[in-house]
This record gives structure tokens, C-alpha cells and sequence, in this order.
């Protein structure tokens, strides 16, 4: 008769605690801000963030800042924007984004992105 040989049972492990991304994001957001659009007198804007100076949350994180423009239709544009990691050892300070054209006339917003996460600011008129 072959035997089979006992395994001792291991004993259960605690979950490891886990912050989903969506809580990481959060956290970091509180301390993000949109501010108004920058704008150019030939139409072309560009959105702007603003990190305060406790966004200990946020160091090392991928944030892509933008800008939106509204289209005739009354929808939003996707957004256009470049990557910006944000630094550990910095104080409140300002991310552009790239310059895009809107039209003399033309509406825009500032734009970011953290994770899965996308928040807008308001939408600014363009005077030129």
C-alpha cells in the first residue's frame, strides 16, 4: 500500500493591506488645484495646476496637465497635454500644459489627469 505523505497545513497569512490607486489619487487631488487658462492674444491656450505645498501625498506621481477646448457642438475636446512627474522636495509651484490653439472666441479649460482619474476646471473664454 502506498502512502501518501502529510503536509502540515500553513497557517493563514493576514492580508497584506493594499491602497487602491483610486485612493491614492484621491489623496493627492486634495492637493491639486486647476487655475484659469493661460492665454495668447493669437488664440492658443494652455491649462495650468497648481500643487500646494503639503502635496507630500502626491511625490513621485505621474500627473498629465492639459488643456481642453469646447467644440462647436457644445462637447470637449480630448484632452491635449504633456507628462509631469511631481517632484519630492518642492513647495507649491505651477505645471503647464502645451499650448493649443482654441480661436479668438473659443473656449478652454484646464485639464489633469492622475491614474484612471480625470479632473476639469472651468471653462474660460478666449478675449482676442
Amino acid at each position: 500500500m502506498l502512502g501518501v505523505a502529510a503536509v502540515p497545513a500553513q497557517a493563514a497569512q493576514p492580508p497584506v493591506p493594499t491602497v487602491s490607486a483610486e485612493t491614492v489619487a484621491a489623496s493627492c487631488t486634495s492637493h491639486l488645484e486647476t487655475l484659469p487658462i493661460q492665454a495668447r492674444t493669437d488664440g492658443y491656450a494652455k491649462g495650468r495646476v497648481y500643487i500646494d505645498d503639503s502635496a507630500t501625498p502626491c511625490s513621485g506621481k505621474r500627473i498629465i496637465v492639459g488643456t481642453q477646448t469646447k467644440n462647436r457642438d457644445g462637447s470637449w475636446s480630448p484632452l491635449r497635454g504633456g507628462l509631469h512627474y511631481v517632484p519630492t522636495d518642492e513647495f507649491g509651484f505651477e505645471m503647464e500644459g502645451q499650448w493649443i490653439y482654441a480661436g479668438c472666441g473659443g473656449t478652454a479649460r484646464s485639464v489633469y489627469q492622475l491614474g484612471s482619474l480625470t479632473v476639469t476646471g472651468t471653462g474660460y473664454r478666449i478675449n482676442c
